[in-house]
């Protein structure tokens, strides 16, 4: 099922940094199989390469374990790899892991060939794009209600963790992570083991994590959306 009208007047080709709407760029990107990945930021297309280099495949492999494990203690969670988002007529990034609850349970965005609206935690694996990621993607994922923003960078060694804690009218907050834990706010109990995934240690990480799914946080979170 097309994901834009049929008879629109709409392009059938896009290149790197043109500018479109939302209804134009899917237009385009439904008449180029060949481009697998591609992003609009307010309005400008950004076509992103596969992900062949280890600094990113690797790292990307490590955090979808963690979430997909995650998810799969968390019945009312899901995960999905590199999902267009439209998040409005100028913006429809691809982050790189999103988690979000499911339709129907509280989350912002539903499936509709692609997600629409703001995902509950949006992740970058960021290497070539730190830039883009850190500044653009940022206020983009602030000013439309995504609820979590984690960025991993690569080539510095660091994480960035961002939060918007009481309601979805306010700005994102900087989170410090402390004992080498980032813990998620929004998904009690998604536990990240800082050292063990710089160190590309997935045995670790998932020991961490399965601490973090034992937590009382955790079960109280799994009582409270049950109840609902």
């Amino acid at each position: 099922m097309s994901i834009v009208p049929k008879e629109a007047n709409l392009p059938t080709y896009m290149e790197n940094g043109d500018h479109l709407t939302a209804e134009e760029f899917l237009h385009a990107w439904e008449h180029m199989p060949d481009v697998k990945h591609a992003e609009l930021l307010e309005g400008r297309v950004y076509m992103n390469p596969a992900s062949v280099n280890y600094s990113h495949a690797r790292p990307h492999a490590i955090i979808t374990a963690w979430v997909a494990i995650y998810e799969a203690g968390t019945p009312f969670t899901e995960t999905s790899l590199t999902p267009s988002v439209k998040l409005d007529s100028r913006n429809i990034p691809e982050p790189d892991v999103v988690l979000r609850l499911m339709d129907g349970l509280g989350g912002s965005s539903s499936w509709e060939n692609i997600l629409l609206g703001p995902v509950e935690l949006a992740i970058e694996i960021s290497n070539t794009s730190t830039s883009k990621d850190v500044y653009e993607k940022r206020e983009l994922y602030e000013r439309t209600g995504v609820r979590e923003y984690l960025i991993w960078r690569t080539a510095a060694g660091e994480f960035d963790h961002f939060v918007r804690e009481a309601n979805l009218t306010e700005r994102f907050e900087r989170k410090v992570y402390r004992d080498g834990i980032i813990k998620s706010v929004v998904f009690p109990g998604l536990w990240l083991d800082v050292e063990a995934a710089l160190a590309y240690d997935t045995k670790k990480v998932i020991e961490r994590l399965n601490e973090g799914l034992a937590s009382p946080e955790h079960a109280s979170y799994l009582q409270n959306r049950s109840s609902h």
